[in-house]
């Protein structure tokens, strides 16, 4: 449409090629890149392992499914469970509930500029400077004993969770809604097509406003495939609905990480509770992140009145 109209423009007054002949050389550059960077989606969000999971206990039969390849070990490599989805008493049976459990309500989440996104900050060095102000105080928080329990919940991309298993040395569960985050975590983290590093441009899609460079465009991130072989820990990554899998409070972790979660509850009354009572007697709670809360929120309190 943009070249269209740079076309007509031109021709009606009596213009060179300004306009056009850049969007001509746009449209090109941008569909190659775009087409790279849908290379290495595909490798990432193949079907994958999971180990299915009733309540807390792995189930004893095979019930790890793939259509992609047999059975992983998954002694050194971080299990993906399907947890089983547990009514919760703070959920309203209604049409709100129904549209919030859909597609829709999650599909801007899981879709590939998300994925890209959550990559870029998570395991590349345009991430460091956020890596090191929210994951680095987070960890801290945790304390230094070692093997403490640790549930991440909307762990995305599952850097948080993986620094505080290999580095830290904690036994983490990752949790996440979305199984397109945890497609793209499991490949990441798995090397089965033998390749240890991919290169992204994350900025390919931006809105094309307030631009004062447009080549930065089309700038390339390298990401290098982490090592699970320095696990002094435990990971797990748990997939499925916070509010239905830990609903049950089986008070398990020492330390419960929300970052940049807690605006996602539809009752932020809900989301409490069950963070008390999956936590150990004398647990952390370590919270960071904004309050923008999410069309589905029912309730929207400031920061000063969660804190009463």
């Amino acid at each position: 449409r943009s070249l269209e109209v740079a076309l007509t423009s031109e021709d009606e007054y009596g213009l060179p090629p300004l306009l056009s002949a850049r969007l001509e050389t746009k449209i090109y550059r941008l569909s190659a890149i775009l087409e790279q960077d849908a290379k290495v989606l595909r490798q990432w969000l193949k079907p994958f392992p999971i180990i299915k999971v009733i309540g807390s206990k792995l189930t004893t039969t095979a019930a790890t499914t793939t259509t992609n390849g047999p059975t992983k070990n998954f002694a050194s490599h971080p299990p993906f469970r399907q947890r089983r989805r547990r009514r919760s008493k703070y959920r309203h049976d209604d049409a709100n509930d129904d549209a919030n459990d859909g597609p829709e309500a999650s599909s801007s989440y899981d879709t590939g500029s998300q994925v890209v996104a959550h990559i870029v900050r998570d395991w590349t060095t345009l991430g460091t400077t956020i890596r090191q102000s929210l994951y680095t105080w987070c960890r801290k928080q945790v304390g230094v004993s070692p093997r403490q329990k640790v549930l991440v919940p909307g762990a995305g991309m599952g850097r948080l969770a993986f620094d505080l298993a290999v580095v830290d040395g904690h036994d983490v569960e990752a949790n996440d809604s979305s199984l397109t985050m945890a497609a793209a975590a499991y490949h990441l983290w798995h090397n089965d097509d033998n390749s240890n590093t991919f290169v992204l441009h994350p900025f390919a899609l931006d809105y094309f406003t307030n631009e004062a460079n447009s080549h930065n465009r089309y700038q390339q991130v390298l990401i290098s495939r982490p090592n699970t072989t320095a696990m002094r820990g435990s990971l797990s990554y748990s997939i499925g609905d916070f509010s239905k899998i830990y609903s049950g409070g089986e008070s398990l972790y020492n330390a419960i990480i929300t970052c940049f979660f807690l605006d996602t509850a539809s009752n932020i009354y809900e989301y409490l509770a069950i963070l008390h009572n999956n936590l150990v007697k004398g647990g952390k709670w370590i919270n960071v992140g904004p309050l923008q809360w999410h069309r589905n929120s029912q309730l929207h309190p400031a920061i000063d009145e969660l804190r009463e």
